[in-house]
């Protein structure tokens, strides 16, 4: 079931857009969990409650943790899906953003990445949907 799960694994995350490592974190946290989950279905079965039960318990405490280290993932993915339906902030444009101005060289998924000169500035997708960001337009209308 374990080995199914992670061929499974193996074909959706690629087709998404994320990096290799975070399809690699995903891939070990989902093959961790079912493996407790194996683990604690073996110790219900063989009457050993107790255990199963603080095992359970134990992964819903991570789970939880987990899902509070993540809420800065999933606000730089909503924001992300903001930035990119915005028709003024696209690749390419001249932008001023967490107090630098360069081009935009891609939007992903957490940050969005402006090269100034030799200055390549990783910013975190939230903090350009919560704070100003000033478009170029003469330098956008040069180009047109």
């Amino acid at each position: 079931m374990v080995k199914l799960l992670g061929k499974l694994l193996d074909n959706v995350l690629p087709v998404t857009r994320m990096s290799p490592s975070v399809i690699s974190l995903i891939r070990s946290l989902v093959t961790l969990g079912c493996w407790v989950l194996a683990f604690s279905a073996t110790l219900q079965a063989l009457g050993l409650t107790q255990i199963a039960l603080a095992l359970g318990g134990s992964l819903a405490l991570v789970a939880m943790a987990l899902a509070g280290a993540a809420s800065g993932l999933v606000t730089d993915i909503i924001a992300e899906i903001f930035l990119v339906a915005d028709p003024d902030f696209n690749v390419g444009e001249i932008v001023e953003v967490a107090g630098t101005t360069g081009v935009v060289r891609s939007i992903d998924m957490t940050r969005t990445r402006t090269l100034s000169g030799e200055k390549l500035y990783l910013v975190p997708n939230r903090a350009l949907q919560a704070g100003n960001i000033i478009v170029h337009l003469a330098e956008k209308q040069k180009g047109s």
